[in-house]
């Protein structure tokens, strides 16, 4: 009995899979994945850590955002009447 896995029969290590074995959905998930993968290493996430570094930095970005908005856009936009106070 063979092995088979969601995408099709387990193969032998070392064989190659063939684009041209593959389905077009398949070929559509390879490209995809090596897509998203060349924008992370020209943006310089080239690890798990980088990763984790640059949503930590989005992430403080996010906060200082908000408070900005709370304690100096906000209440400047409500002083000069561009907004209703809440």
């Amino acid at each position: 009995r063979r092995l088979t896995t969601a995408v099709g029969p387990l193969r032998p290590h070392g064989e190659r899979i063939l684009l041209s074995n593959l389905t077009p959905d398949q070929k559509e998930g390879i490209l995809a994945a090596s897509k998203l993968g060349s924008v992370w290493a020209a943006v310089g996430i080239t690890s798990w850590a980088d990763f984790a570094a640059v949503l930590a930095a989005l992430y403080s970005l996010l906060l200082i955002a908000e408070f900005a908005w709370k304690k100096a856009i906000k209440p400047f936009a409500v002083w000069r009447g561009w907004m209703n106070a809440e």
